[in-house]
């Protein structure tokens, strides 16, 4: 004897698209994105003006020239401002209040220039030590204190 074998019948609806957001909520994604892009550039800013001529004079002491110097106060600007701002469009969501949004977003923006800063902070340590060894050679060598075909 063979057991009945049941089958339901299953109906089919086409898919619906979700029905498109009302205007409002756009307007309010895109005020979010303004505000956080406003902040992100106005906070990273200042840190960039504040930082801007003590990072020249430890440029200009890192890369020994003028030129040099400026190129890299310059990118480093730059990566200051970019950093942050990268990390807001990225991760920032709409958060349940505006005041949760701001939150994120000043957070976002800190971590981004705490980011860069350790960026930079590393890249100065590592040349600063070769540079300073390379001038003191230049040094000796102009003053005729040591062979420049020597190794050290």
């Amino acid at each position: 004897m063979s057991s009945p074998i049941f089958v339901q019948a299953v109906q089919f609806q086409p898919y619906a698209a979700p029905s498109n957001p009302p205007a409002a909520v756009l307007a309010v994604d895109w005020e979010q994105l303004l505000l956080a892009g406003a902040l992100t550039l106005g906070l990273a800013t200042i840190v960039a003006l504040v930082i801007r001529k003590p990072l020249f004079d430890v440029m200009r002491m890192v890369c020994g020239t003028e030129v040099a110097a400026r190129f890299w106060t310059v990118f480093t600007t730059v990566l200051l401002v970019m950093v942050p701002l990268f990390l807001v469009f990225t991760a920032a969501g709409g958060g349940q209040s505006l005041a949760d949004f701001v939150r994120r977003t000043v957070y976002l923006v800190s971590f981004g220039i705490i980011g860069a800063f350790l960026a930079m902070g590393a890249a100065v340590m590592l040349s600063a030590p070769s540079q300073a060894l390379a001038r003191r050679r230049t040094a000796e060598i102009e003053a005729g204190l040591s062979d420049p075909s020597a190794a050290e």
